[in-house]
């Protein structure tokens, strides 16, 4: 077993090396059926968002603004601004509540017998949502409703109320704007000297000095007592503890010096240790002389004049905690009714301290406020004697034909860009969560283990006859790697005569059975006696592959039921022999165990060259445990993108529990994107064959079922093209003449 100390460890797989071009194109091609699963769900989401949104009609009145700065305003600047500021203003005041209620009346009249217009229903609200945008001298009102006529009716008459609203104000909207600002100065100026004096006047009232506040003393004395008062309360607390404990000691040497207070008084120390000293003669005395002895009697007295002696020194040591415990008392409560005052004093001040600051800040903002509005009206009095403003009604709103809320192409393209990125999320995921094997130099490296070779990934049309690919595709890429696994096995192995080999997987659908079918017919094409031996006494995989016939096979062998020669038969192929998995029994455990075993591998070692035995996977049965112990050497297959590293570590401590003599590995299924991941690729091909999406189509299914239909291991889903489907019949049919 070629596996390093490190590999036991919990080592994860490779992580990515950086997200370049060449990987993230390997990355979708992997997971693009989940990926366009998720595009598709999000487009699916947008369009029944969509579709059962309510619809939104806008309809659009267009405001003529003639806003005109004479001639002698110094510079065209100024009078651009000047113009600008007014268009702003007049913008702001068409969003005005009056505004909006003028234009409510408006539209009741024209539309009398909308109950939503109604005087009890309609609201401001039903300019929610409202948009202006001024474009040069045009200001568009835009208004939303999901009733178009409604949506028309609401957008011209609040065109009309915004040009009525600025007739009124007398022709010349920067005049009505300085004498309405005029008017706010001094109201907010009035506002703001109020707020001043009620600072002023609570800063009186209370005494409070926000320069004494920064400096605290208050807060200082408050921190002081309370530091005080904790430690004096954890005294007391260590007092009441030592006199407890005092008390339910006495009377008990051992306990007593265990006290810390005990430990310090010389005195006490030494009567517990006399006392002691005593018990410790009175025991010995015990056990040489009789109770009622002299030396006894005498020791005993000693003891209880020892024992009274504690007794007093342990009294004065406990008057003396109670002394100090008084005193601790009397400290605590003198220092709470200090600690009282200054957390009142505190709170007085913090109830002082906030109260000004909110006097302060209504200061402030009002100063702030008045500020701004002063330096407004300033600017509206400048401009009122030099802009002249003129509004009427430029464009009246039409009834719109298709609604402007939801589009179709908005949401498909926003369902479109959130699938997106969900799916490269999803595949990103994927990628870094992803615990299989990729490649033999990710297993390498991960696990330190022996990587024979690999198999690509099998074409759709080879999928549905994998088990003779050498026989019926001979040039493809996949035959050659078989060829080259069986040139890295014969050097592995020494290419001694008789050599059994065990074939087997972690877990199910890894491909073991398609690699010793082909292996097999690899060894044989080159003129050695190879022989099959189906050990996969549950399914009989290559049994149903080879077309044999299962009532008689290794089952019946190893009960003794039939010999080793009339079972090895041909398999249709020069040099090739299978001998079948035979009727399954109910307990194929207790097959492994038998000494027909040993007897069938040892006439395989003296008859053929070369012996290839498939068994159940590792971990789904005991089988391949003993098999593995008895064998040669070890092909453990394992599946590109499919088996989990977790797998193959408890795969190895199952071959190493079993004392396997050699064990190697092949990576199965790498798909050409690994394959080009881990350095080299399968860029050439052989006989015309591509690489496609499939894998080979086979699964396990360990349990008491049929072999054939729905369990055998080659799927239904991938059958072979026409032509190689009649053709591989026709090989069936004479192997199965040839094996009858």
């Amino acid at each position: 077993m070629s596996t390093s100390d490190d590999s036991r460890s919990e080592h994860e797989p490779t992580e990515p090396q950086g997200l370049n071009l060449h990987a993230a194109k390997r990355s979708v091609r992997r997971h693009w059926r989940g990926a366009s699963l998720i595009v598709l769900l999000a487009l699916a989401l947008a369009s029944i968002y969509t579709a059962f949104r309510t619809p939104l009609y806008r309809v659009k009145a267009l405001v003529l603004l003639e806003n005109t700065a004479p001639s002698f305003v110094p510079g065209t600047d100024t009078q651009f601004i000047l113009t600008r500021d007014l268009s702003e203003a007049q913008r702001g005041l068409a969003c005005t509540r009056p505004v909006l209620e003028r234009a409510i009346t408006i539209a009741r009249a024209a539309r009398p017998a909308d109950p939503v217009l109604s005087p009890t229903s309609a609201s401001v609200l039903l300019f929610d949502p409202l948009e202006t945008i001024i474009d040069g001298q045009l200001l568009a009102l835009n208004c939303y409703n999901p009733d178009p006529a409604r949506a028309t009716a609401l957008a011209n008459a609040w065109m009309l109320a915004f040009v009525d609203e600025m007739k009124l104000r007398g022709g010349s909207s920067t005049k009505g704007e300085s004498d309405f600002l005029e008017k706010e100065v001094e109201e907010l100026r009035t506002k703001w000297t109020d707020a001043l004096r009620a600072l002023q006047q609570y800063a009186k009232d209370s005494t409070y000095d926000p320069k004494i506040a920064e400096s605290d003393p208050v807060r200082q004395r408050y921190a002081y007592f309370s530091e005080q008062l904790t430690a004096a309360q954890a005294q007391q607390a260590n007092l009441r503890s030592e006199a407890k404990e005092l008390e339910s000691a006495k009377g008990d040497p051992q306990r007593m010096l265990l006290l810390p207070r005990a430990r310090k008084d010389e005195k006490l120390v030494s009567y517990v240790h006399l006392i002691l000293e005593q018990e410790k003669k009175l025991a010995e005395a015990k056990t040489r002389f009789r109770d009622d002895a002299e030396l006894v009697q005498k020791i005993e007295q000693i003891l209880r004049d020892l024992r009274e002696k504690e007794l007093q020194h342990a009294g004065l040591l406990a008057k003396e905690i109670r002394i100090e415990l008084s005193i601790a008392e009397d400290l605590v409560g003198e220092l709470t009714v200090y600690f009282d005052a200054a957390k009142q004093e505190r709170q007085d001040i913090n109830s002082k301290s906030g109260e000004y600051q909110r006097l302060a800040s209504n200061v402030e903002m009002a100063k702030k406020v008045y500020d701004d509005i002063n330096s407004r009206a300033s600017s509206a009095q400048v401009a009122s004697g030099y802009v002249k403003t003129n509004v009427k009604p430029w464009e009246y709103g039409e009834v719109p034909i298709k609604p402007y809320l939801p589009s179709w192409p908005k949401s498909l393209a926003v369902g479109l860009i959130v699938g997106l990125l969900l799916g490269a999320g999803f595949i990103y995921l994927r990628e870094v969560t992803d615990a299989t094997v990729h490649s033999d130099s990710q297993l390498k490296d991960t696990l330190g283990v022996n990587v024979l070779g690999t198999v690509p990934l099998l074409d759709v049309r080879l999928s549905g006859n994998c088990y003779h690919l050498l026989e019926s595709h001979p040039r493809t890429l996949a035959s050659e790697n078989m060829r080259s696994l069986r040139m890295s096995l014969i050097l592995a192995c020494s290419s001694h005569r008789g050599l059994v080999i065990l074939v087997t997987s972690p877990g199910q659908s890894d491909g073991k059975s398609v690699i010793a079918s082909n292996l097999a017919v690899a060894f044989a094409e080159q003129g050695r006696r190879t022989l099959m031996i189906d050990g996969d006494v549950y399914k009989g995989t290559l049994s149903v592959a080879w077309d044999c016939d299962i009532d008689r096979g290794l089952s019946s062998l190893l009960n003794g039921g039939s010999s080793f020669t009339e079972l090895a038969r041909p398999a249709g192929i020069e040099n090739l022999f299978l001998i079948p998995a035979g009727k399954k029994i109910p307990t194929p455990a207790k097959l492994w165990e038998c000494e027909g075993l040993d007897e069938t591998l040892e006439k395989a070692r003296s008859d053929y060259d070369l012996t290839i035995v498939d068994s159940p996977p590792l971990l789904a049965v005991s089988d391949s445990h003993t098999l593995a112990r008895k064998c040669d050497a070890t092909l453990l297959v394992v599946r590109s993108r499919r088996t989990q590293f977790g797998h193959i570590r408890r795969a190895i401590d199952i071959l190493v529990r079993a004392h396997a003599r050699q064990s190697f590995f092949v990576v199965n299924g790498l798909d050409s994107s690994d394959a080009e991941a881990a350095g080299y690729g399968y860029g050439y091909g052989y006989g015309g064959y591509g690489y496609g999406g499939y894998g080979y189509g086979y699964g396990y299914g360990y349990g008491h079922g049929h072999r054939r239909g729905d369990d055998a291991e080659t799927s239904a889903s991938h059958e072979p093209e026409a032509g190689q489907d009649a053709s591989h019949r026709d090989r069936s049919n004479s192997r199965g003449q040839k094996a009858g």
